[in-house]
Protein backbone atom coordinates (compact mmCIF):
# COMPACT_ATOMS: atom_id res chain seq x y z
CA UNK A 1 0.00 0.00 0.00
CA UNK A 2 1.71 3.39 -1.09
CA UNK A 3 4.84 2.02 -2.40
CA UNK A 4 5.19 3.86 -5.70
CA UNK A 5 6.78 6.76 -6.03
CA UNK A 6 4.53 9.69 -6.19
CA UNK A 7 6.70 13.31 -7.00
CA UNK A 8 4.95 16.37 -7.43
CA UNK A 9 6.23 20.24 -8.40
CA UNK A 10 5.06 23.24 -6.74
CA UNK A 11 5.79 26.50 -8.57
CA UNK A 12 5.81 29.70 -6.73
CA UNK A 13 6.86 32.71 -9.45
CA UNK A 14 8.17 35.75 -8.22
CA UNK A 15 10.40 34.04 -5.51
CA UNK A 16 13.54 34.65 -5.41
CA UNK A 17 15.38 33.54 -2.56
CA UNK A 18 15.21 30.04 -0.30
CA UNK A 19 12.18 30.00 2.31
CA UNK A 20 12.92 29.79 5.60
CA UNK A 21 10.50 27.02 6.18
CA UNK A 22 8.72 24.51 3.73
CA UNK A 23 5.89 22.82 5.28
CA UNK A 24 3.32 20.04 3.57
CA UNK A 25 -0.10 19.21 5.31
CA UNK A 26 -2.16 16.67 4.05
CA UNK A 27 -6.09 16.82 5.71
CA UNK A 28 -8.12 14.19 6.11
CA UNK A 29 -11.89 13.38 6.52
CA UNK A 30 -12.71 12.85 10.30
CA UNK A 31 -14.05 9.52 11.75
CA UNK A 32 -16.89 10.97 12.74
CA UNK A 33 -18.43 13.24 10.08
CA UNK A 34 -19.01 16.38 12.76
CA UNK A 35 -15.33 16.41 13.55
CA UNK A 36 -12.79 19.20 12.78
CA UNK A 37 -10.41 18.04 9.79
CA UNK A 38 -7.33 15.45 10.54
CA UNK A 39 -4.25 17.29 9.74
CA UNK A 40 -0.50 16.03 9.52
CA UNK A 41 2.50 18.50 8.40
CA UNK A 42 5.41 17.42 7.45
CA UNK A 43 8.30 19.82 7.68
CA UNK A 44 10.35 19.52 4.18
CA UNK A 45 14.28 19.94 5.38
CA UNK A 46 14.95 20.51 1.19
CA UNK A 47 13.42 23.77 0.27
CA UNK A 48 13.52 23.43 -2.95
CA UNK A 49 15.50 25.34 -5.70
CA UNK A 50 15.23 28.60 -8.04
CA UNK A 51 14.72 28.48 -12.04
CA UNK A 52 14.91 31.68 -12.78
CA UNK A 53 12.08 33.91 -11.19
CA UNK A 54 10.15 30.91 -9.86
CA UNK A 55 11.28 28.95 -6.66
CA UNK A 56 10.42 25.20 -6.92
CA UNK A 57 9.67 22.54 -4.48
CA UNK A 58 9.48 18.86 -4.83
CA UNK A 59 6.91 17.11 -2.88
CA UNK A 60 7.22 13.73 -2.04
CA UNK A 61 3.74 12.44 -0.97
CA UNK A 62 4.52 8.67 -0.70
CA UNK A 63 8.16 9.39 1.08
CA UNK A 64 5.86 11.15 3.19
CA UNK A 65 3.03 8.53 4.07
CA UNK A 66 4.89 7.26 7.37
CA UNK A 67 5.51 10.78 8.80
CA UNK A 68 1.67 11.35 8.14
CA UNK A 69 0.82 8.23 9.56
CA UNK A 70 2.99 9.12 12.97
CA UNK A 71 1.56 12.44 13.01
CA UNK A 72 -2.08 11.41 13.20
CA UNK A 73 -1.10 8.13 15.58
CA UNK A 74 -3.00 5.87 13.62
CA UNK A 75 -1.38 2.40 12.07
CA UNK A 76 -0.52 1.81 8.37
CA UNK A 77 -4.09 0.22 8.12
CA UNK A 78 -6.32 3.05 9.23
CA UNK A 79 -8.92 4.18 6.45
CA UNK A 80 -7.50 7.41 5.68
CA UNK A 81 -9.98 9.69 3.35
CA UNK A 82 -7.62 12.33 2.21
CA UNK A 83 -9.55 15.61 0.95
CA UNK A 84 -6.87 17.41 0.07
CA UNK A 85 -3.12 18.55 0.32
CA UNK A 86 -1.61 21.86 1.25
CA UNK A 87 1.88 23.75 1.16
CA UNK A 88 2.70 26.58 3.13
CA UNK A 89 6.34 29.04 2.60
CA UNK A 90 8.01 31.06 5.35
CA UNK A 91 9.44 33.32 4.10
CA UNK A 92 11.54 36.23 5.64
CA UNK A 93 12.17 40.09 4.05
CA UNK A 94 15.65 41.20 3.30
CA UNK A 95 16.09 42.19 7.04
CA UNK A 96 15.52 38.51 8.48
CA UNK A 97 18.56 37.12 6.05
CA UNK A 98 21.32 35.99 8.06
CA UNK A 99 24.71 36.40 7.10
CA UNK A 100 25.75 33.95 4.35
CA UNK A 101 22.20 32.51 4.28
CA UNK A 102 22.08 29.83 6.32
CA UNK A 103 19.59 30.00 9.50
CA UNK A 104 22.78 28.96 12.06
CA UNK A 105 21.08 29.51 15.62
CA UNK A 106 24.91 29.68 17.12
CA UNK A 107 25.25 32.51 14.46
CA UNK A 108 22.58 34.48 15.19
CA UNK A 109 22.56 34.41 18.81
CA UNK A 110 25.70 37.28 18.54
CA UNK A 111 25.24 40.51 19.67
CA UNK A 112 25.22 42.73 17.10
CA UNK A 113 24.34 40.19 14.12
CA UNK A 114 21.02 41.37 14.34
CA UNK A 115 20.49 45.09 15.00
CA UNK A 116 18.75 47.45 12.82
CA UNK A 117 17.02 49.62 15.80
CA UNK A 118 18.75 53.41 16.07
CA UNK A 119 19.21 54.87 18.95
CA UNK A 120 17.96 52.08 21.17
CA UNK A 121 18.36 47.90 20.95
CA UNK A 122 16.48 45.02 18.88
CA UNK A 123 15.42 44.46 15.78
CA UNK A 124 12.77 45.01 13.10
CA UNK A 125 11.98 42.67 10.38
CA UNK A 126 9.11 40.92 8.67
CA UNK A 127 7.82 37.27 7.59
CA UNK A 128 5.31 35.93 5.55
CA UNK A 129 3.41 32.99 4.11
CA UNK A 130 2.45 31.61 1.16
CA UNK A 131 -0.04 28.99 0.97
CA UNK A 132 -1.69 26.94 -1.54
CA UNK A 133 -3.99 23.75 -1.31
CA UNK A 134 -4.94 21.64 -3.84
CA UNK A 135 -7.08 18.09 -3.99
CA UNK A 136 -5.79 14.63 -6.14
CA UNK A 137 -7.25 12.67 -8.23
CA UNK A 138 -8.72 9.26 -7.53
CA UNK A 139 -6.29 7.57 -8.75
CA UNK A 140 -3.36 9.13 -7.04
CA UNK A 141 -5.04 8.95 -3.63
CA UNK A 142 -5.53 5.65 -3.69
CA UNK A 143 -1.85 4.92 -5.43
CA UNK A 144 -0.88 6.82 -2.05
CA UNK A 145 -2.92 4.25 0.14
CA UNK A 146 -5.49 6.08 0.99
CA UNK A 147 -9.07 6.68 0.38
CA UNK A 148 -10.67 8.92 -1.98
CA UNK A 149 -14.05 10.85 -0.56
CA UNK A 150 -17.02 9.67 -1.79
Amino acid sequence: MGSQRIVQEVRWEDIDFPPFRVEVWYRFMNARPFDPFLEAVVTYPDVGRQDGDTWVVQVTPSQDRDDVLEALGVSEDAALVLLGMGMRLTMSDEQWRPPGGVFDPELLVQPGIFSNVENGFGFFGSVNQYVVEWVLDREVVERLGYQYPE
